[in-house]
């Protein structure tokens, strides 16, 4: 479920929010949402943890990443089908707009500090996209255990694969084709995000090949 209460629909009160969820504790034994870190709200992303921990305490979180250079490249192309003014992908470090929702969002290890300052390492639990779809039913039952729920993933994946949905296009987005990469604004582009993303998969423990950014 992804109701935004703690990005752009935060002010119209949590009451709203909890009626997203309402019989899904009798329901289903865990449940919880999703928010994007890249669409909060600019004035409220930077308080947007120490929100979560006010109004939900010390809950688990899970931290759902992917390569830095496909993120970027996948959130272009969404905004761009949705907004009409959306810069064109070679002015990526150009646009402010586009620094800052699109480059900054991939900043993985600035992202990350900001929640450990409001919740313990062990409430967090951090996993790679290219890790869920490769092994679904293995990650699945990795976040169940996380969660304190029994390894029923299988149940919840009979096919063992993941649900291909949100594509590029979806949700009335217009489709927009894959951005091409210059030489230069690739390598600028990872001059900014390389030291983030050593720094994130440092503090995990993480293999330091674990997306080859050249």
């Amino acid at each position: 479920m992804e109701p935004k209460f703690f990005g752009r629909n935060y002010r119209r009160g949590c009451e709203r929010d909890g009626q997203q969820f309402s019989g899904e504790k009798t329901l289903r034994p865990a449940w919880g949402s999703k928010h994007d870190v890249h669409l909060l709200l600019p004035l409220l992303s930077t308080h947007t943890p120490q929100l979560i921990r006010h109004y939900l305490g010390n809950i688990p979180l899970i931290y759902l990443v992917r390569h830095p250079l496909r993120r970027i490249e996948s959130h272009w192309r969404h905004w761009r089908g949705r907004v009409n003014d959306c810069p064109p992908f070679h002015q990526l470090l150009e646009s402010k707009a586009l620094k800052q929702r699109v480059i900054e969002a991939s900043l993985y290890h600035q992202q990350l500090m900001r929640y450990r300052r409001w919740f313990p390492a062990e409430s967090i639990h951090c996993l790679t996209t290219e890790e869920l779809n490769a092994n679904p039913v293995e990650s699945l039952n990795i976040i169940l255990k996380f969660l304190g729920q029994p390894p029923y993933a299988s149940k919840l994946l009979p096919t063992e694969q993941l649900p291909v949905a949100n594509s590029a296009g979806s949700k009335g987005r217009r489709e927009v084709a894959q951005p091409r990469w210059t030489k230069v604004l690739k390598k600028q582009t990872i001059e900014i995000i390389q030291p983030e993303s050593e720094q994130f998969l440092e503090t995990l423990q993480w293999p330091k090949n674990t997306w080859a950014l050249e």
